[in-house]
This record gives structure tokens, sequence and C-alpha cells, in this order.
């Protein structure tokens, strides 16, 4: 995410914000390749051996044949629809009276969530059974990174 608007505080007289923000933009960037890293440009950014084969053909507008593997998911992430939690302590996908129930037993585990609410449940899911595999000291650490974000 790159940018965004702080909406507000959910519960204002809870001793913890519970502060959400309005996406605007993201990026996206490759763990394996960082041909797609300049997202200003729009296009590849490949060696001079590759911007002559047929990877750097163009339409005669001049417009790249290639567009960033993401950008659908960047249009629809952007769009001004989609919220995040910004600090990472509460659930943003499950309604107040669930989070007040969950807080009187004092359970604020990441793995707790309504998956109706949060768009990449199935991927939060996978990551969720690696942080489970892990070890407690390696777990709180992965939780202190806020590397899962529902």
């Amino acid at each position: 995410m790159t940018s965004a608007t702080d909406i507000g505080n959910t519960r204002p007289s809870a001793h913890e914000p519970e502060s959400v923000a309005r996406i605007h933009d993201v990026c996206f960037y490759s763990l394996t390749s960082s041909a797609w890293d300049d997202p200003l440009l729009g296009e590849p950014q490949f060696g001079p051996e590759v911007v002559d084969s047929a990877f750097r053909e163009t339409h005669t507008s001049n417009i790249p044949v290639f567009e960033h593997p993401c950008l659908p998911l960047s249009k629809i992430l952007s769009s001004g629809t989609f919220y995040y939690a910004t600090n990472s302590t509460w659930d943003l996908s499950s309604r107040l009276s669930v989070r007040l129930a969950r807080n009187a037993v004092s359970s604020r585990d990441i793995d707790t969530f309504d998956e109706r609410f949060v768009w990449n449940e199935y991927i939060l899911r996978s990551l969720l059974d690696f942080r489970e595999r892990l070890n407690l000291h390696e777990r709180k650490e992965m939780d202190r990174c806020q590397f899962l974000v529902r």
C-alpha cells in the first residue's frame, strides 16, 4: 500500500485505538525478479539484450504490449472501496459485538477473523497454516513484523 487516508477510530473509548484507513494506491514488487519494479514506467525493465526482442514489440501508438501483471489487482485495491486496520491488533473483519466478546476473554490471536470480509482469505489461510507450524518465538516475531494483514 503506497497511499491511504485515515478514516477514523471505530471505538474512541477503547483503551487501544481501532483506527481504519482507506486504501488509495498500492504497488506490487516481485520476490523473484526486478523486471516490474518501476511502477511509473508501467512496463518491464529488461536488459538491452531483451529490449530489442519480441518483449519490446509495440502497437502503432507506441503503447507497450505487456502490462504489469498485477495491474488488474492494483486497480481493484486502489478503487477507494478497500480498508484496513492501521493497528493490526484488532480485527476489522468482525462486528463490534464479536470483538467485544473476544476482548472479554482476551483473545487477540491473528487467526481469528470473519473470512466473509477478508479479500485475501485463501492466501491468508495458507500463511496462517505456515505460521501455525512455527515455534512460539518465530510466531511472535512474525506477528511483531505485521506481515499478515487481514
